[in-house]
């Protein structure tokens, strides 16, 4: 680390070690001096790490080093924040423009949206017009044909389920993103309000402290307040660091860009602990796995907060850190997260934690017992048995129980030996297990025809007096008379 700490350090002064501007060579100084106490701390904490040569003495040396290793990361998590904030406010008007630049493209995509919806619309009533106006001059005819009415129908239908599905564009999705972003703009006009009118206070008191020949002006009091000017220019820019933290929350979202995957359920991605979280209705309706494996309704519509520390809830008026609502709670003591709940353990990396939603098979089914030698218990001949009977299929299924280490060895290994039994199965069995089945199948439709032929002989068959040809013929003679006479009448 000590090599890696002087390769950087020569890389920047060698980046800047030309530059004739003296305020960057003052600032370079300072910066070097700054290096040199480092490096002198860093070699006598190597000698100290190298004489430890107990394991007590390593574990006194980590328990008075974490506090310190601990309020370090912390600080350097601070300045991160706050540099990062201090840069947002510099690009405030970049931001601005950047978002009214999404806000008209947004306007203009609902516009164009709006109108192609609109003359589809249109369009499709006019077609619907015609059609009726046909199906109503061919259900005027006299001769109508059928076919024509159920074509033009059909048409109908088709431009009514086009007319329905034209109304499923998302219209009224965007207008809703629309009205997000203008909201989320007219919150981000009041922050760059603060920030320019702390940034005009800021410049005033630097042009007074400018101004002043002597220090005893710049330690006057401002305005019959307790504020030198000094103090006044500390505390503004801490109020602009303030300001700046709201643009870094109001752009930042924790977290991922999560995978998405799905399955028979539905879609879900893995969270930070391996867990999976089904997403349903875009987001509405979140389903979580905890940690015993249930599948429950978790959504997080809690408040939360950020700082410079990270995520934090206020329970009972109290500040709780929590990465995440199924996570541990921790408060911040002396720059030191100690626990304040405890939860399943995953955030201490639990192997008993599930990742998978829980099978509800896989239950431990025999205790845990102690290996038993049965070495010479067992006579030569039953030993020549058992080989000869399982010694081809009892090493393949046993090395895939052992492969699986399953719960339920047992259920695991007869299952496996089915398998084995049907995987071995030989043609010439299959072939007869297929003629046995349609041999029963004949004979059973066989039986069933014979059933039914003789409940139809038994059936009665009841014949009408004129099922002869003279009679037919007379009636055929008198259906015909009937008929002249009423064409004379």
């Amino acid at each position: 680390m000590i090599e890696m700490e002087k390769e950087k350090q020569y890389a920047f002064v060698k980046l800047f070690a030309n530059s004739e501007d003296p305020i960057e060579k003052e600032k370079i100084n300072e910066i070097q001096e700054l290096y040199n106490e480092y490096m002198k701390k860093v070699e006598l904490l190597t000698d100290k790490v190298n004489k430890l040569d107990k394991q007590e003495k390593v574990e006194e040396f980590a328990k008075e080093h974490l506090p310190q290793s601990l309020q370090r990361k912390n600080e350097i998590f601070r300045f991160t924040y706050d540099f990062i904030a201090l840069k947002l406010a510099l690009a405030v008007d970049r931001i601005r423009i950047s978002l009214e630049e999404i806000i008209n493209r947004l306007r203009n995509n609902l516009t164009d949206i709006e109108n192609v919806v609109e003359g589809s619309v249109s369009e499709l009533l006019m077609q619907l017009y015609e059609k009726n106006k046909e199906n109503l001059i061919l259900s005027r005819q006299d001769v109508r044909s059928s076919k024509d009415l159920a074509e033009v129908k059909r048409g109908m239908d088709i431009i009514i389920d086009k007319i329905e599905n034209s109304k499923h564009i998302p219209e009224n999705r965007l207008s809703e993103e629309c009205e997000h972003w203008e909201k989320l703009f007219q919150e981000f006009k009041q922050i760059e309000k603060t920030l320019q009118e702390i940034q005009k206070e800021e410049n005033h008191v630097k042009e007074q402290i400018m101004a002043s020949d002597d220090s005893e002006d710049k330690n006057d009091k401002t305005c019959g307040e307790c504020w030198t000017l000094e103090e006044k220019l500390a505390y503004l820019k801490k109020a602009k660091l303030k300001a700046a933290k709201a643009l870094f929350t109001f752009f930042s979202v924790r977290g991922e860009n999560y995978i998405y995957y799905t399955d028979q359920i539905g879609t879900y991605y893995v969270d930070e602990y391996g867990h999976q979280v089904y997403v349903f209705n875009y987001g509405l309706n979140v389903y979580h796995v905890d940690c015993d494996g249930n599948f429950i309704d978790h959504p997080d519509k809690n408040k939360y907060y950020y700082d410079e520390n990270g995520r934090y809830i206020i329970e009972n008026g109290e500040k709780l850190y929590q990465l995440a609502p199924c996570t541990s709670k921790y408060v911040l003591e002396n720059d030191v997260f100690v626990k304040r709940s405890k939860d399943c353990g995953h955030s201490e990396m639990n192997v008993e934690c599930r990742m998978q939603i829980k099978d509800q098979t896989d239950v431990t089914i025999l205790p845990d017992v102690t290996p038993v030698d049965i070495k010479g218990t067992l006579d030569s001949e039953v030993i020549k048995y058992i080989w000869d009977t399982f010694g081809h299929i009892l090493p393949e299924v046993m090395e895939g129980v052992a492969e699986m280490k399953p719960k339920n060895p047992i259920h695991c290994l007869a299952h496996k030996l089915v398998q084995y039994k049907c995987k071995k199965t030989s043609e010439k069995d299959k072939k007869d297990a297929i003629l046995y089945h349609q041999k029963i199948y004949e004979d059973r439709r066989e039986k069933v025809n014979a059933l039914y032929k003789l409940w139809r002989d038994k059936q009665i068959q009841v014949k009408p007096e004129w099922d002869n040809d003279d009679a037919l013929r007379a009636h055929r003679e008198a259906e015909e008379l009937v008929r002249g006479l009423n064409y004379y009448n």
